[in-house]
């Protein structure tokens, strides 16, 4: 049997009668409605939290698009030479493509290896890499694209441990760097640095 309710005429129909109903009805049925909704959960409440969702989503897209953007920038720089014939341009590259990109990143107060090398700035990789600048990521299948990527001891005779170069990370087990004065901005994948310990930083400044 088939009951179905007509509401341009407010009648039930059931099997090709139709029979009229209270006007009433429509009212004590969103009554109904409104009051399960309000036992489950505070109407209010779930305004709230739709909205917070609604944030919440804004700012991811706004992270991605910023991050993505660094990441794209030193994309277009793979071939191009960066600074030839100038030493240890790896930190000015990556600042240069931050700029690019519309992100100000300053100098670390509390650098990730502290005690392996006795000055900071920014033209040094390590400048990059602390609490203070973004949150840091010690495990490579964490990394996202448009991260900032250090290795240690990749020349020089520093501690065990200095963050001694940097790139910037597109994904897939590939950074985007400006290695020696002699070669071009390149993609190298993680594997190409087996001597060194691999950390990355997500700037804060990208959800600025």
């Amino acid at each position: 049997m088939r009951l179905l309710i007509d509401f341009s005429t407010d009648t039930f129909v059931n099997t090709g009668e139709s029979k009229p109903i209270s006007s009433n009805w429509k009212y004590a049925f969103l009554t109904l409605i409104l009051t399960s909704c309000i036992c489950v959960k505070p109407i209010s409440i779930w305004i709230d939290n739709q909205f917070l969702v609604q944030q919440l989503r804004q700012t991811n897209t706004l992270n991605n698009s910023v991050a993505h953007r660094v990441a794209n920038n030193a994309i277009a720089w793979v071939g191009k030479s960066y600074k030839a014939n100038e030493k240890e341009r790896c930190a000015d590259f990556v600042r240069f493509i931050l700029r690019q990109s519309n992100v100000r990143l300053g100098v670390t107060n509390d650098p990730w290896d502290k005690g392996k090398q006795h000055h900071n700035n920014p033209l040094m990789a390590r400048s990059f890499f602390g609490d203070d600048m973004g949150i840091i990521l010690t495990n490579p299948n964490q990394f996202r694209k448009g991260d900032l990527i250090g290795f240690t001891n990749t020349y020089g005779n520093f501690r065990r441990g200095a963050i001694t170069h940097v790139g910037i990370y597109i994904g897939n087990g590939k950074v985007v760097d400006r290695s020696t004065m002699s070669a071009p901005v390149r993609i190298r994948t993680l594997s190409s640095f087996p001597n060194s310990q691999i950390i990355g930083v997500r700037p804060y400044a990208y959800q600025k």
